[in-house]
């Protein structure tokens, strides 16, 4: 997989405050930050490692965000 991403500096912006949202869950709290590992350049066994999620589910992340923005 591919693990290239790369966040504009208003896109990294927001998600710095979406991350400090108390009120996000941990879903998009996950979502937040395999977006920020991906732009940091992490593997994603790394990222799998750091949250404990799936690979399948950076790569949907990853896929919607490049498809949705």
């Amino acid at each position: 997989m591919n693990n290239s991403l790369v966040l504009t500096k208003k896109q990294k912006t927001e998600l710095e405050g979406f991350k400090k949202n108390s009120c996000s869950g941990l879903r998009e709290f996950n979502r937040a930050m395999i977006l920020t590992f991906l732009n940091k350049g992490m593997t994603t066994t790394e990222i799998e490692e750091l949250l404990d999620v799936d690979r399948t589910t950076i790569w949907r992340v990853k896929t919607r965000y490049l498809e949705r923005g």
